[in-house]
């Protein structure tokens, strides 16, 4: 049984002494990492790996839709003990992962890498967005359609394929037909509070993006005063199409 068949919680022990967290993105799910985890280096470099699922993804959510804190609290078990801790975020995740490492459950990361991550947003992309999470999620007649629709959420069209691990539990069979597992109630997160996660977190702070994603731009990532990566010719899921140049930024 290899780190794909246990993606949550601890999945690899070696001998490092250092644990890497991993922290999907919106609509995306713990098999998003399935690429990233196939590369021995990962295990070579860190002791202990660990594939965390947010909130909404899986599984409805109970009551209002969770902060960006209070995911952050949800996962500091996870690191709980642990005296080195790296960080991988995408997108919601790098939100996350910076508010885990603001955090005072963040004390052990010394590294936490947010990539991908929209860090400006208007009132108008809020209310839009708002607006489709206050809608429920549209069956569908046939599997394939309603994978096509959470892998559209999930930003792994184009170039990045949707990794088999991502599509098995990205949609389920209800009636009348099929439905993407992701709860649209998670759109209503709000705006991250960049300024103060990258200036309060523990550790290094990199912020990184796909040369074409369009949720962000150099400039933008510049602007908070910390280390920045733009990598060549990847979109917004550069842990999808490129894990080897992700995983430089790790290790």
């Amino acid at each position: 049984m290899g780190l794909l068949d246990r993606l949550t919680g601890r999945v690899g022990r070696g001998g490092a002494g250092r644990m890497l967290l991993l922290v999907h993105g919106m609509g995306g799910g713990t098999g998003v990492w399935a690429p990233f985890c196939q590369d021995q280096p990962l295990l070579d470099h860190f002791g202990d790996v660990a594939v965390v699922a947010l909130p909404g993804h899986g599984a409805p959510v109970a009551g209002a839709t969770p902060s960006f804190g209070e995911m952050a609290a949800l996962l500091a078990p996870h690191i709980a003990g642990a005296r080195d801790v790296t960080i991988l975020g995408h997108s919601l995740g790098g939100v996350v992962g910076l508010e885990l490492a603001a955090s005072a459950a963040g004390a052990n990361v010394t590294r936490t890498v947010a990539l991908g991550v929209k860090v400006s947003w208007t009132d108008d992309e809020l209310q839009r967005v708002g607006s489709v999470a206050a809608k429920p999620m549209r069956v569908f007649a046939s599997r394939a359609q309603a994978e096509e629709r959470a892998a559209a959420i999930a930003g792994l069209t184009g170039p990045a394929v949707p990794p088999a691990a991502f599509l098995r539990a990205a949609v389920a069979e209800v009636e009348g037909g099929w439905q993407p597992t992701f709860d649209p109630k998670m759109l209503a997160v709000g705006r991250p509070q960049m300024g103060r996660l990258v200036a309060e977190a523990h550790g290094e702070v990199v912020l990184a993006r796909g040369e074409h994603d369009p949720m962000q731009s150099d400039d933008e990532l510049a602007g908070f005063g910390v280390q920045t990566e733009t990598l060549p010719g990847l979109g917004h899921s550069p842990h999808v199409e490129d894990p080897a140049a992700v995983l430089a930024l790790v290790v």
